[in-house]
């Protein structure tokens, strides 16, 4: 009998996955990666992704006592799933303990099935051989084949309740016996596995080691305590240091699940860890800690982690790791389940971009829809107003440091499969490109020509160029620059036209304090019409310029942290103003509508 080491320990590509892809009911396959996460607001279906992969890969319903019966699996989210093609033998049995068959040929497997409480043994023969030279091997075309009855073996799931099972104490096991939970397995484990036991607790909760007693030889159990001990010169000495210690069970909710979860993948070597919501009871640090943790280590334990959380923290320490991490976000709407795939690209933003970062962006997948605000002072008034005065709370609120990041606030959202409203100032019609580019990045579609229009209108009407005369004499006057650029007057003539764009932009900034009033009747009725269809694309742009023109009229900006503290007084007080109240509610009406979740059917929970 032995543990089937491999090469494929300690930091190997993506040989040590199991599964490549997801089917859902709904929507086209994806790939999933080292540590794929499914994350989503209450009731879109989470937790149930877990249970439809464990019914597809190892047979095992959660709901019930430990096996799906029938022909073929049973699932509500997830339609197949498809393992990695050509997977070897020596992948397959990794982690697993094995001897020689009474045929030839044939292996012998036992382990610990998908609840980490019952024995599981198998046969490994010529027919399991075959079924891994196919192409393409789905989870419904091998269920009842061979290699669908041995899958349990590769596979554990962890709810939070199954994990404070699994550190509780057990009777000992003799050498040669099966382990019958993670404690007996962890008895005969090799020093190492203990050390990095003990090394991730101690690092998440302040020194705090975790011990396996072994001492009464008849009895395992963990303990915990914050000094290891002087090795005992004999058992009895022994027994006595370790029951000095305070038992594992007496620690905290925290402490005993992140030491299930640790302990579970180091002694799970191999297989696919499917963990239900693994930051239960932690505080936000520990939780970044264990997210790295796992990351760090699932590749170089030959794990594949499948995760359903909504815990930012969590989600922000996986990317710290060094695993490919896929996310997946889920919503619901009547009876349906989508599931999203976010690129790399865009959930690596929304967690380590220091913009979106600082402001714990992450958390946008949890509401319903997200509002970027140019300025931080600004949102903290809207997110009051919203909160205060009309319970919105599933809506977020953020910032994007000026109003030149809104677009790319907004962009690096929707490309999340967030939705996504903003707010913006009069001054969004200054420049055609970035005018364009914002409609694009909260719309998802180029800016109608209709609008386009109506904005060089406006930029017309506000820099001067209105008329045939005043054009021509631009066009001259550029060829004229032009000319004189070869006559070595380059200096005096940029000169000139830094000038003139400043007071373009003393022109717009006029505009802002002035507002839609100061406009022609005519050309007021066309902005009017193109704001009033922005505002249903999501873009809802302030016709009393500056916020603070809402609520003090037309304070300046140098007197804007003044301006800050009375508004927020006012708000507090409930004596906000009837059109920034009117303002924020259309903000609100048009976030809960972008997205609705809907209660969701039995046991598509989480």
């Amino acid at each position: 009998m032995q543990k089937r080491e491999s090469s494929l320990v300690r930091g190997v590509s993506t040989e040590h996955l199991l599964v490549k892809s997801l089917t859902p009911h709904v929507g086209d396959s994806f790939d999933v990666g080292t540590v794929t996460v499914f994350t989503g607001p209450n009731n879109s279906g989470t937790t149930e992704v877990l249970h439809d992969i464990a019914r597809l890969a190892a047979k095992f319903d959660p709901h019930a006592a430990e096996r799906e019966d029938g022909d073929t699996p049973t699932t509500h989210v997830i339609k197949d799933l498809t393992f990695v093609p050509k997977l070897k033998m020596e992948r397959l049995l990794f982690g697993l303990t094995t001897h020689d068959g009474e045929a030839a040929e044939e292996v012998t497997v036992q382990g610990l099935g998908p609840d980490l409480k019952t024995p599981h043994r198998r046969n490994i023969g010529h027919e399991i051989r075959n079924i891994l030279y196919r192409p393409v091997i789905t989870a419904r075309s091998v269920w009842n084949s061979p290699l669908g009855e041995f899958m349990p073996l590769r596979l554990c799931y962890l709810t939070p309740d199954d994990r404070h099972r699994t550190i509780e104490p057990s009777p000992a096991r003799a050498p040669l016996q099966a382990p019958e939970n993670l404690l007996q397995e962890l008895q005969y484990a090799g020093e190492r596995t203990h050390s990095e036991l003990d090394a991730a607790i101690c690092n998440a909760f302040d020194g705090l080691h975790v011990l396996l007693d072994d001492t009464k030889r008849i009895h395992l159990s963990l303990r915990s305590t914050m000094s290891l001990p002087v090795q005992a010169d004999d058992a009895i000495g022994a027994v006595r240091q370790f029951e000095a210690m305070s038992a594992l069970e007496d620690q905290g909710d925290g402490v005993k699940n992140f030491t299930s979860i640790v302990l579970s993948m180091l002694l799970c070597q191999g297989r696919a860890i499917v963990l239900d919501h693994p930051d239960a009871f932690l505080h936000p640090q520990q939780s970044c800690q264990l997210g790295e943790w796992i990351a760090a280590h699932a590749a170089e334990l030959g794990c594949q982690v499948f995760v359903a959380t909504r815990d930012p923290a969590f989600i922000a320490g996986l990317y710290q790791g060094r695993a490919d991490v896929a996310l997946v976000t889920l919503s619901r709407k009547d009876e349906s389940t989508s599931l999203r795939p976010v690129s790399t690209e865009a959930s690596q933003r929304l967690v380590q971009f220091p913009l979106l970062a600082n402001q714990q962006a992450i958390n946008a997948l949890f509401f319903e829809c997200a509002v970027v605000i140019p300025e931080n002072d600004d949102r903290v008034i809207y997110e009051m107003i919203a909160r205060q005065e009309l319970g919105a709370t599933r809506v977020g609120f953020y910032h994007a440091h000026g109003g030149a990041n809104v677009t790319l606030v907004a962009q690096s959202l929707r490309q999340a499969h967030v939705p996504v409203c903003v707010v913006t100032e009069l001054d969004v019609f200054r420049d055609a490109d970035t005018f364009g580019e914002l409609v694009e990045a909260v719309t998802g579609a180029p800016a109608l020509q209709p609008w386009l229009a109506t904005r060089e209108r406006l930029a017309s009407h506000l820099e001067g160029w209105y008329d045939e005369e005043m054009l021509s004499k631009n066009t001259g006057e550029l060829e004229s620059f032009l000319d004189q650029l070869k006559d070595g007057v380059e200096a005096e003539e940029t000169a000139k036209l830094q000038t003139e764009r400043d007071e373009k932009f003393t022109k717009w900034q006029h505009f802002k304090c002035e507002r839609l009033g100061a406009l022609p009747h005519d050309l007021r009725i066309w902005v009017e019409e193109l704001i009033d269809e922005l505002k249903r694309k999501g873009i809802f742009v302030s016709t009393q310029g500056q916020l603070q023109q809402w609520i003090a009229g037309t304070e300046s900006i140098s007197e804007r942290a003044n301006w800050f503290t009375t508004a927020i007084e006012m708000v507090d007080q409930g004596q906000c103003p009837a059109d920034l109240r009117a303002f924020v509610a259309d903000l609100v009406a048009f976030a809960s509508t972008s997205s609705v979740p809907r209660a969701a059917r039995r046991g598509n929970r989480a």
